[in-house]
């Protein structure tokens, strides 16, 4: 007694060739300040301003306000369980691999964004508050005056991501 192997081309050969080709591609999900966006009249990126942020800058006398460190803390587990959760779609064919990431992609964006909205300490020195004061009064449109991290809203919309190709 024999039998005979017949293979189509059926959903769960679409899926696993789809599945190899996109993994085969050596793409890096990259979030956070990418590219060089500059502030006007600054000359400084968002992404060394965001470090300033995170880390603060002694020479300048800012003091920390960490917003990435606490948005990775409090959201890994989160990321990692939808994470999860979108790979069993790409193994049921419903995603494609690449769309997880992309997915994962706007997500962490948008937990760097909240964050970057819930620090409110330390205060922003008075200085500061008197210069945003006087930008306002020149017609410059400042988002808040006394809110650390939000000034010209620049920082918060620069939070983005990136699927790169590794070369």
């Amino acid at each position: 007694m024999g039998f005979k192997v017949k293979h189509e081309k059926g959903s769960g050969w679409i899926v696993l060739s789809n599945l190899i080709k996109d993994t085969q591609q050596n793409k890096t999900l990259k979030v956070g300040f990418l590219g060089n966006k500059k502030y006007p009249n600054k000359g400084v990126t968002t992404a060394q301003t965001a470090y300033a942020a995170e880390f603060g800058n002694a020479k300048k006398n800012v003091p920390p306000r960490p917003f990435m460190r606490p948005a990775i803390n409090k959201n890994k587990e989160k990321w990692s369980a939808i994470a999860t959760g979108l790979y069993q779609q790409v193994l049921a064919g419903k995603l494609r691999f690449w769309t997880v990431f992309d997915r994962l992609g706007f997500l962490v964006r948008g937990d760097f964004q909240k964050e970057i909205k819930a620090v409110n300490s330390p205060p922003l020195s008075e200085k500061t508050v008197k210069t945003r004061i006087a930008k306002r009064k020149r017609g410059v449109d400042t988002k808040s005056i006394r809110k650390p991290l939000v000034d010209s809203g620049l920082l918060f919309n620069s939070v983005t991501h990136s699927l790169d190709s590794d070369k």
